[in-house]
């Protein structure tokens, strides 16, 4: 049936039915991301229907019946990013930038944070297995601006996803390095995890930003930074009781 489906998505017919059973076997199925990935055409008719809807991003006009056809159409990307044999050849194709509209658009509603909340968690299946061309790709991209308006704009969950991708960048050597190349980057970064930092009672999350900030102090100019502005935060009894 697998099979089966995966060639009707070739076919514009039944390409919808085909993606939306196909979705339900993601996590079921460690072959799938094979199947999808070297079946001929079926990368590119993924990618005509997920670009069908970027005409209606700047208006009201998805539906959440739309918004949940195209994350399961999204949902088969991840599929591809997680696996070990396919995750390379999916970055150099460069097609996680066919999500960034997603993940930039601001729109609150909830059939537009369902795209972002999927298109997020492709960038973090890519980040499985940290290494330096996943992170220069990321960078590249300039996807450390979008995250934290993610940050600053986005729902709870699409917050949190997206702090988590930005402490995995800050944790590498090469992230680090470009983050401290210019104080705009770092002082951005601490300011918006900053903000999440308050308030927030989510142990992963605590522990992610906690980790960001000790790489960050090995950065002089940082580190003067989050003397001046984080210390307080994190030295409050109700902040250590939390943790």
């Amino acid at each position: 049936m697998i099979i089966k489906w995966i060639n009707e998505i070739k076919n514009e017919n039944t390409r919808i039915k085909a993606i939306v059973n196909l979705s339900k076997y993601v996590e079921k199925n460690n072959k799938l991301a094979l199947y999808l990935w070297y079946t001929r055409g079926t990368m590119a008719a993924i990618l005509q229907e997920i670009i069908s809807i970027y005409q209606y991003l700047s208006s009201s006009k998805v539906t959440l019946e739309k918004s949940n056809k195209i994350c399961c159409a999204i949902s088969l990307l991840q599929c591809i990013a997680s696996n070990s044999e396919t995750r390379h050849e999916f970055l150099e194709s460069k097609i996680p930038i066919f999500l960034y509209p997603f993940i930039n658009n601001t729109n609150k509603a909830k059939q537009y944070e369902y795209l972002k909340l999927t298109s997020l968690s492709v960038i973090n299946a890519l980040l499985k297995k940290i290494d330096n061309e996943i992170i220069s790709f990321l960078i590249d991209t300039a996807i450390i601006p979008k995250l934290l308006k993610v940050m600053e704009k986005g729902s709870e969950l699409s917050r949190k996803i997206a702090c988590c991708i930005v402490s995995q960048i800050v944790q590498d050597d090469n992230g680090i390095k470009y983050i401290c190349e210019a104080k705009e980057r770092y002082s951005a970064i601490i300011q918006y995890m900053k903000k999440m930092l308050k308030n927030n009672f989510n142990q992963r999350i605590i522990n992610r930003i906690l980790k960001a900030f000790l790489k960050l102090s090995e950065n002089k100019d940082a580190k003067n930074i989050l003397k001046n502005d984080i210390l307080k935060e994190i030295s409050d009894e109700n902040f250590i009781r939390v943790l």
